[in-house]
């Protein structure tokens, strides 16, 4: 691997403006993004945001304006100006820690890596159990209210049986109906 600290943009004039972000520790590709006729790239002091800039000077068509990027290659903002000119980072200003500070903090990283890594286990943890309990609860009211309508559901199952049986009976009543037949002899006489 080759080390490096600083990187130079050298657009052609006939550059498509597709910006590819790279993984430095395996170099493979992350993301690639768009700015069409990008004239100028700035990384800012800290290396975690990517400026891509269309200048007015250099590009005299186009929509002229900056992007934002971050390192991993996602567009955070796009702003188009009519004859921008140029988008300069402010300079990072100087540690207010001494070189001795600086040595002992970096002694001392992995250190303050593991704290750091359980603070943020614990607050993960935290709000998974809020998450877990308020699901339970959930999960509770659910259950009552099914509990509610399953006994609703088995008294209107007994009413009904009840209603359809007469205290206890058959659910069927013989009755007996009686029809009156009157059979009435009619003789035709034939008068040939």
């Amino acid at each position: 691997h080759v080390s490096t600290n600083r990187m130079c943009f050298c657009p052609s004039r006939a550059s498509s403006g597709v910006l590819e972000f790279y993984d430095t520790f395996d170099m493979t590709l992350m993301t690639a993004g768009e700015h069409f006729l990008v004239t100028d790239v700035d990384w800012d002091s800290t290396g975690r945001y990517v400026a891509s800039q269309v200048s007015w000077y250099t590009a005299k068509g186009g929509d002229h304006g900056y992007c934002m990027w971050s390192f991993q290659g996602k567009l955070l903002y796009r702003q188009t100006m009519g004859e921008f000119c140029s988008l300069v980072w402010r300079p990072r200003p100087p540690s207010l820690l001494e070189d001795k500070d600086i040595q002992e903090i970096k002694k001392g990283f992995k250190k303050y890596q593991r704290e750091f890594e359980i603070k943020d286990k614990l607050s993960q943890t935290k709000a998974s159990k809020e998450l877990v309990d308020k699901r339970r609860l959930m999960m509770k009211e659910f259950q009552d209210y099914r509990r509610k309508k399953e006994r609703d559901l088995a008294k209107l199952l007994q009413d009904r049986v009840r209603l359809q049986k007469d205290d206890g009976e058959d659910s069927y009543q013989e009755e007996v109906f009686e029809f009156l037949v009157s059979e009435e002899i009619v003789t035709v006489v034939d008068h040939e």
